[in-house]
């Protein structure tokens, strides 16, 4: 993901100053006042906003009329990628997520010298909201307990990895980002209204990375059908990761087609069904491993992998540390 026809580099600490000194009563800054040469880049809005004074918040409904990257440098940071639609290529660290043009949440922490790359492509469009905000002051402001959520997602809630996870969005994040794009409100009222809904986001996405199938089950938008095949489908695949059906039979247990359960998954979820495996394959391990009862061979064919090499692999890709690193903390 090499696409520099044009880079912007920038501080998130310096954008939260300027948002600081922001007078406007709606509490939204343009991108296009804080660079007006880059302007012609895009057709659209790409707004900015300070959040309780602590967080970071782009407001985006782009069509893009360049080829460009933005770069920042993160530290101690957690970010979410509401995507509405469209997307670009991201960089996450080492991670590399490919847009699929499928809505999504996307969560990352940011730990030490963590850089986050999105790669602008010319026709692209993208709609949605990003929050950028510190560990410390969202652990305070929503009274986080660590022992409610997944060991990995404690380690990114504290940014003390650098690391990313893709989630569904939910009805209600998808009707919030709505609002918060489309509402009528200006002045105070805008900005009292967008800050209200940034916190209603923030409590939906907090409550749905404990259990994101969970939370997606009891609010999605899917029609009752495909709604009920998407359950038994997680059944099916939870309850034997290390022996998952083929497609062809996922797809006949479910009642649908191959390609209506993939379309139907991908678009549901923000991942394919094979993304999805891996991450919860990789959530298991982690925890087996820290349980400390198996080998990390015991532990790869728990969790489907035919042997030791592959399983480690795999996780150094997804975790970025191997499982014997892992075993020793």
């Amino acid at each position: 993901m090499e696409l520099k026809k044009h880079t912007i580099q920038f501080n998130i600490n310096d954008i939260k100053q300027l948002l600081a000194l922001n007078n406007t009563d709606s509490g939204l800054l343009s991108l296009t006042e804080l660079a007006p040469h880059k302007s012609n880049w895009f057709n659209g809005r790409y707004d900015l906003y300070l959040y309780k004074h602590f967080a970071c918040v782009g407001l985006r409904d782009l069509f893009l009329k360049e080829t460009f990257t933005t770069n920042a440098i993160l530290e101690k940071t957690i970010s979410f990628e509401f995507i509405f639609q469209g997307g670009s290529d991201m960089t996450l660290g080492k991670q590399s997520l490919v847009n699929n043009d499928m809505p999504r949440l996307c969560m990352a922490s940011h730990n030490r010298k963590s850089n986050q790359a999105r790669h602008h492509k010319n026709g692209e469009s993208y709609t949605g909201v990003g929050i950028w905000l510190s560990p410390v002051a969202l652990s305070e402001l929503f009274f986080i307990t660590p022992a409610d959520y997944p060991d990995l997602v404690v380690q990114m809630l504290e940014a003390s990895i650098n690391h990313s996870l893709i989630y569904p969005l939910t009805a209600n994040m998808r009707s919030i980002i709505d609002e918060l794009l489309n509402n009528d409100f200006t002045g105070q009222l805008k900005n009292n209204y967008i800050e209200a809904k940034i916190t209603e986001l923030l409590c939906h996405t907090l409550s749905a990375i404990k259990a994101p199938e969970l939370a997606f089950n009891q609010d999605n938008s899917l029609s009752i059908a495909k709604a009920n095949a998407m359950k038994k489908l997680l059944s099916i695949l939870d309850a034997d990761l290390h022996n998952t059906p083929c497609l062809g039979t996922l797809a006949t247990r479910v009642g649908m087609s191959k390609g209506q359960l993939t379309q139907t998954f991908k678009s549901s979820y923000g991942m394919n069904i094979s993304e999805y495996l891996t991450q919860k394959r990789m959530f298991k391990a982690q925890a087996l491993i820290k349980q400390g009862k198996l080998s990390i061979l015991q532990v790869a064919l728990e969790v489907g992998y035919q042997n030791q090499s592959s399983f480690g692999r795999a996780f150094k890709k997804f975790f970025g540390y191997t499982p014997l690193k892992n075993q020793a903390y």
